[in-house]
């Protein structure tokens, strides 16, 4: 058994630094940052004091638990043995259901509904990247893994903007993609972060540029949202959270809605959207260039975004953030961006950091 503490989360989401929850707890800071790592067994005093500036119970704070025991990423929602991939990041022993997108992996463990979760392999979770975001790129950065030949393996999922910033902050990955905009700075990712990273260190790093726009079936071409042939169309939109959805509220908001059809279907990524439009069951929807044309797809473009990486401060020189570093400034890795229609020119490059 060993002892388990979610100081690191509640502190936090209290949006206190290690610094203030120390000042408040009569610690010193380096105290606060040995115990949130689990080096340290507090005495019976301090976890008192912990749960007096944190608002929470002894119990919620600490908890006996066994060593390495999973705890999910995402609830499954089925009741049948499940195989998983297994991720370590600030002490916790993350399992992610494996992806129906994305590359094939091996799975590390299974998981059966009525005796817990049976490893199948020996390899450390540590050394594993865990990337929440919704660049097709992504998926190629598990093969540029491989080819360093070193452990590094890497966890992938697809996620809107939002829905990454928010697994970063649940301390689920090491890094987050996001494209959203915003109309007071006029640009891209620098805002978000700066919130994201409001509390706790953290960078921003370049991943590429890319188009997004309307997609639409060749026989159904629109030349803009003008075009008298754009308001009978049936769009496919993208949920909350996700530029897309803010992209085309943007530009909808020029037109009179009077005379536009309401979205029909809410896709989740921007392949989904694509491939609703290609099968028929919408007219058009906002993705990326290179889902509309790898589909054979008209496209009309909105807006040149740059898509990019927020990693927190504390996994920058972790081995799996560097790994990532080092393929995102590969020559081969770049060029094969090119041809997702992304410019990868200055992929790794540190845009902004908190210092």
């Amino acid at each position: 058994m060993n002892l388990g503490n979610r100081i690191r989360v509640i502190r936090q989401s209290r949006r206190l630094t290690q610094q203030q929850l120390a000042d408040q707890a009569g610690v010193s800071r380096q105290t606060i940052s040995i115990i949130e790592g689990g080096s340290m067994v507090p005495s019976v005093l301090v976890a008192l004091q912990l749960s007096r500036v944190l608002k929470c119970s002894v119990e919620e704070i600490f908890s006996l638990e066994e060593q390495d025991t999973p705890v999910w990423a995402e609830v499954p929602k089925v009741t049948c043995p499940l195989p998983v991939s297994l991720a370590k990041l600030d002490g916790i022993l993350w399992a992610w259901p494996l992806a129906d997108e994305g590359p094939v992996q091996a799975a590390d463990a299974i998981w059966y509904p009525d005796g817990g979760f049976v490893r199948l392999r020996e390899r450390s979770p540590a050394q594993t990247l865990v990337l929440l975001g919704c660049h097709p790129g992504i998926n190629l950065l598990e093969g540029y893994l491989q080819r360093r030949g070193d452990p590094i393996k890497s966890i992938i999922r697809v996620r809107n903007s939002l829905r990454a910033a928010e697994g970063l902050l649940e301390h689920k990955a090491h890094a987050a993609g996001v494209h959203l905009y915003d109309t007071l700075s006029r640009s891209y990712n620098f805002t978000i972060a700066k919130e994201t990273f409001k509390v706790e260190g953290g960078m921003l790093i370049h991943f590429a540029r890319w188009e997004e726009g309307l997609c639409f079936r060749p026989e159904n071409h629109i030349e803009g949202m003008s075009d008298p042939a754009f308001r009978t169309m049936r769009l496919v939109g993208r949920e909350e959270g996700s530029e897309a959805h803010n992209l085309l509220n943007r530009h909808l908001a020029a037109v009179d809605r009077n005379r536009v059809n309401t979205v029909q279907l809410v896709a989740r990524s921007h392949a989904q959207v694509a491939k609703v439009v290609q099968d028929g069951l919408g007219d058009a929807g906002v993705t990326v260039r290179y889902e509309a044309e790898v589909r054979g797809l008209g496209f009309l473009p909105l807006a040149e975004e740059s898509f990019d990486l927020m990693v927190p401060a504390r996994f920058f020189k972790t081995p799996p953030v560097q790994a990532l570093l080092e393929v995102l400034a590969d020559e081969h890795f770049r060029a094969e961006m090119n041809m997702l229609r992304s410019d990868a020119g200055r992929s790794g490059e540190v845009l902004w950091s908190t210092g």
